[in-house]
C-alpha cells in the first residue's frame, strides 16, 4: 500500500485528544481473537497499541494511536475494515475522517455507513448512496422484524349463575364461530419473507461476518470456494498487483454477496476447453 491507511475519529481536534484521558476499548471477541502488545517507537514517534492475529510476526493487522482516537489498518481484507469499524462504534466514535488508498476509503465508507457512522474522505457515487440506503433500509426492516413479546394474558372470569331460562334444556342445534383458515396466498408470503431473511442474512456474514464464523456455516461452503477459485484468478490477472488483487478481491466479495441476498445458489464451474480449430486446407488447382 502505498499510503498510510488510517481511520480518525471525527469531529475531534487532533491537538486536544493528546491532552485527554484515554478511556480506549476493544470488543470482547476482538480482545479474544487478537493479540494485544504495546509497540515501542524506535524513531521518537508516538508509542501504539498493536493487534496481531495468528498469521502476523512482527508487523500488526490494525494498530491504535492517537490516545486512541486514531487507528491505523496494516491490511484491507474484510476482516480487517470490519474489525476496524466495530471499534470505533465501540469507543462511541459518531464519524470516521478516513485517508489511505482509494479501496481502503471506499470498503470503511461502505462499512461505517452500514453502522451508521458518518465517513469523510471517500465520496460515493450516486450508485453507490442508493445501494448503500437500500441495505440500511433493509437492516432497519429486519430489526423489525424482532419476535414480538407474548401477550399478557387476560385475568381468568367467573361466569354468573344461569337463569332459569338459561338452565332449560334447548334444541341440539350448534351455531358455531365461523373460522378463517389461513390462505395459501398468506402462507406463501410469509415462507417467502422468511427465506429473504434467511438470504440476507447468509449475505451479511459473508460479506462482514469474522472469519470463523463464515468457515463454520455449511451454507456459505460454496460462496467460500467460489470466492478461493476468484482469488486465485484475480492474483494471476493482475500479476500480484497487490492493490489491485485487494479492490478485485472486496468487489467480488460484494459480488457473491448480492447473488446470495437474492436466494441463488453460488457455484463454481470449470471453464468450457475451447478447441482450436485448424484452418481449412486449401485443395491445390488440379491441371487441366
Amino acid at each position: 500500500m502505498s499510503a498510510e491507511n488510517t481511520a480518525t475519529r471525527g469531529g475531534r481536534d487532533p491537538e486536544a485528544t493528546a491532552e485527554q484521558p484515554s478511556n480506549f476499548q476493544l470488543p470482547p471477541d476482538l480482545a479474544s481473537q487478537y493479540q494485544v502488545r504495546v509497540i515501542e517507537p524506535t524513531d521518537g514517534s508516538e508509542r501504539r497499541v498493536g493487534m496481531f492475529l495468528p498469521k502476523d510476526r512482527d508487523i500488526p493487522s490494525i494498530e491504535i494511536g492517537g490516545n486512541g482516537d486514531r487507528i491505523i489498518a496494516r491490511n484491507e481484507d474484510p476482516e480487517t475494515i470490519t474489525a476496524l469499524v466495530r471499534i470505533a462504534k465501540h469507543n462511541g466514535w459518531q464519524g470516521i475522517d478516513v485517508e489511505g488508498s482509494p479501496e481502503f476509503r471506499k470498503a470503511v465508507w461502505a462499512a461505517g455507513s452500514r453502522e451508521g457512522l458518518t465517513v469523510r474522505g471517500y465520496e460515493p457515487e450516486f450508485g453507490e448512496q442508493a445501494r448503500m440506503e437500500d441495505l440500511r433500509r433493509s437492516d432497519a426492516s429486519r430489526r423489525d422484524r424482532g419476535a414480538p413479546e407474548a401477550p399478557t394474558p387476560a385475568p381468568e372470569q367467573v361466569a354468573p349463575a344461569p337463569t332459569p331460562e338459561q338452565a332449560m334444556p334447548k334444541p341440539a342445534v350448534e351455531v358455531g364461530e365461523p373460522t378463517v383458515a389461513e390462505s395459501p396466498i398468506d402462507s406463501g408470503r410469509v415462507a417467502a419473507a422468511e427465506r429473504r431473511h434467511e438470504s440476507e442474512e447468509l449475505a451479511e456474514l459473508f460479506l462482514h461476518g469474522a472469519a470463523e464464523r463464515i468457515s463454520a456455516e455449511p451454507r456459505l461452503a460454496s460462496a467460500l470456494e467460489a470466492q478461493a477459485t476468484m482469488e486465485k484468478h484475480l492474483s494471476q490477472a493482475f500479476d500480484g498487483d497487490a492493490s489491485r488483487v485487494t479492490a478485485a478481491t472486496l468487489e467480488s466479495r460484494q459480488m457473491i454477496s448480492d447473488v446470495l441476498r437474492r436466494g441463488l445458489d453460488v457455484s463454481v464451474r470449470e471453464p468450457t476447453p475451447v478447441r482450436q480449430l485448424e484452418p481449412p486446407q486449401r485443395t491445390p488447382d488440379l491441371e487441366r
